[in-house]
């Protein structure tokens, strides 16, 4: 499709759900692909400059004027609850807990309860991902900025209790992993159909409790993502 569609809902996803930031490293994918062929390049040039009006014009509804970026960013500061967590001035996790035992666990815990089938696949197959392969990069800076807004941002309410700021990052760490599993399973086509039940059959389980369990060993869940607030 024409360039300028992924790049207008990249640039304007984050004026409705801020998190959605993290979509934009992976529009660099697309940005270059579209510039390595000559016929492609006059459409990126009007996709971009389709993609950033958008983005302007965002911020419309909200404040009554285009562009108004750095309005945005100050509210978003604003409302961000920054005040509430373990740093005084951020909402990023100061250096000494972001390098603590305590921490590594909370992100393990985490990483289970979003997606603990598509991040183990993709920890163990992820060296059979192909090579120079727009789709396994896409995906990959995708996944990149999550786990790095997983690791840094200070989760005030609890990684459990803040569920709505991690689960989306499942779609894309199941895709990248199922298509690292995929990848190694042409290497190995008679495990590959039994592994793949298996997966599957983990992964839907995960899914129904998900959506019919999630206050099954609440107290439990909360020990081990704990509160931020102060």
């Amino acid at each position: 499709m024409h360039p300028g569609w992924p790049l207008a809902l990249a640039f304007v996803a984050p004026f409705f759900y801020i998190g959605l930031v993290l979509l934009l490293p992976s529009t660099a994918v697309i940005a270059l692909s579209a510039a390595r062929r000559p016929e492609a390049r006059a459409p990126l040039a009007l996709g971009l400059l389709a993609a950033v009006a958008a983005a302007g014009a965002a911020t419309l509804p909200g404040f009554g004027a285009p562009f108004a970026w750095r309005a945005f960013v100050a509210r978003a500061h604003a409302d961000s609850g920054w005040q509430l967590g373990l740093s005084p001035t951020s909402s990023l996790l100061p250096l000494g807990y972001l390098l603590s035992g305590a921490h590594a666990r909370e992100v393990v815990h985490t990483l289970l309860l979003v997606d603990g089938v598509g991040v183990l696949l993709l920890v163990v197959c992820g060296a059979w991902l192909p090579r120079r392969d727009p789709a396994a990069a896409l995906l990959a800076l995708l996944v990149a900025p999550w786990l790095a807004y997983v690791v840094a941002m200070d989760p005030l309410f609890g990684a459990f209790a803040d569920w709505d700021l991690f689960s989306y990052g499942a779609a894309a760490t199941s895709l990248l992993g199922a298509y690292a599993f995929v990848a190694w399973g042409r290497a190995a086509p008679r495990a590959f159909g039994w592994l793949l039940g298996l997966a599957l059959a983990a992964a839907s389980v995960h899914l129904l409790a998900r959506w019919n369990a999630l206050d099954v060993d609440l107290p439990r869940h909360l020990l081990e993502s704990p509160y931020h607030v102060r």
